[in-house]
């Protein structure tokens, strides 16, 4: 890695309220006042309109009900619509930030980073992280604004902000404010299904996934006295194996994953059928072919910019060399790596990889599941 870098992520989302949904938030009237800039219909703004309006709510506890009471917020829940008009309404938010900011659903992450092209001094740390405070503070107050102007409350008591970097001897003081009121810094996030530590340690997710799925794996101990060999197998295979390998591309270069093997023998032994165990490809083997998937979507910018953007150069191939001549034409330039964190990242990880493939399993035109396919064999064949 050519620069050492540190990042300080802000995880913030809607306040539940009393009511204990986002969807609930939503100002109406602020909402369809916003749908015509989205070029929508007049037609389609009064359906929108009527779909939100004359609406009432009332609460039932041990059979009785309330009185109904009417309400002028919140889009009504269940509905397919509703999510769309939500993030229709949240949307203009992402453009208040000078920082980084992407958004999932209610998840909104705002981040900064900062890269030095050499180890940095004590002072120069300590200059980027108070560059970084004052610039996420700044984004935060924006983001506190827009809310009131749109009727809107941020429950700053659930937002979290995690420090990501290599210097960890250095104290941590300095203050981040939302809505006047201080965050105090997590050693671990979770976003989307993904465990963050602040050093990039996957440890504690991989101990996670492999502890659910061996929770899972329990009750099917329990309950195998009722199926077949086969059927374990396939309940392993829909139920169990699916959550050891969510977003496997992210942390699968970690070295604990043989936790997970060890997960997938002892499922092995309760199936305790050689015939259909030894025809299942290992963890290892799946997870390396989903590593070269994904990077062969991105080589091809089958993805959005900002992952494209990421990817390494082509390597340079100035003449014909007996190194050149074993490799083929999408190999692609890799950095050295200076920390293990990084060594073990999806770029650097699967990069290795992706260089020491043969040319023959790369398609004439772009085809991920022929990849995929030629990939799988190749895998199975020389690991």
């Amino acid at each position: 890695m050519g620069s050492v870098k540190a990042a300080l992520l802000v995880i913030f989302w809607l306040s539940l309220l009393s009511l204990g949904h986002p969807l609930l938030q939503i100002c109406c009237k602020a909402l369809i006042s916003i749908l015509p800039s989205y070029s929508f219909y007049l037609s389609l703004c009064n359906f929108i309109s009527s779909f939100l309006s004359d609406r009432s709510i009332a609460a039932v506890v041990d059979g009785h009900c309330s009185s109904p009471k009417s309400i002028n917020s919140g889009v009504p829940q269940g509905s397919v619509l509703s999510p769309t008009l939500f993030l229709l309404f949240i949307n203009d938010l992402l453009n208040q930030t000078s920082c980084p900011i992407h958004s999932y659903a209610d998840d909104t992450t705002l981040h900064f980073s900062t890269s030095f092209h050499r180890r940095p001094t004590l002072q120069e740390v300590n200059i980027s992280r108070r560059e970084a405070t004052e610039r996420l503070t700044s984004d935060l107050s924006k983001i506190s604004d827009w809310g009131r102007a749109n009727l809107v409350l941020f429950n700053a008591s659930k937002t979290q902000f995690l420090h990501l970097s290599t210097r960890h001897n250095l104290p941590d003081n300095y203050p981040l404010f939302f809505n006047d009121t201080q965050l105090s810094p997590s050693s671990t996030l979770n976003i989307l299904g993904l465990s963050f530590t602040y050093n990039l340690n996957w440890k504690l997710h991989i101990s996670s996934l492999a502890k659910t799925a061996s929770m899972k794996l329990g009750v099917l101990r329990r309950l195998r006295q009722f199926f077949s060999p086969p059927q374990l197998l396939t309940l392993y295979k829909g139920l169990i194996r699916p959550c050891m390998e969510y977003a496997s591309h992210v942390w699968g270069g970690s070295t604990h994953t043989a936790l997970l093997d060890r997960v997938e023998s002892k499922a092995f032994r309760l199936i305790n059928s050689s015939p259909l165990t030894d025809c299942l490809q290992p963890l290892s083997h799946r997870r390396n072919v989903a590593y070269l998937a994904v990077f062969y979507r991105y080589f091809h910018a089958n993805c959005s910019s900002d992952l494209a953007n990421c990817m390494p150069p082509l390597l340079p191939r100035p003449r014909c060399t007996r190194l050149s001549s074993f490799s083929h034409p999408y190999s692609v330039h890799l950095s050295n790596a200076r920390v293990n964190q990084y060594s073990q990242s999806f770029i650097p990880f699967s990069g290795k990889l992706w260089n020491s493939l043969p040319a023959s399993v790369f398609p004439p035109s772009y085809d991920l599941n022929s990849f995929k396919r030629e990939v799988s064999r190749h895998l199975s064949t020389n690991f």
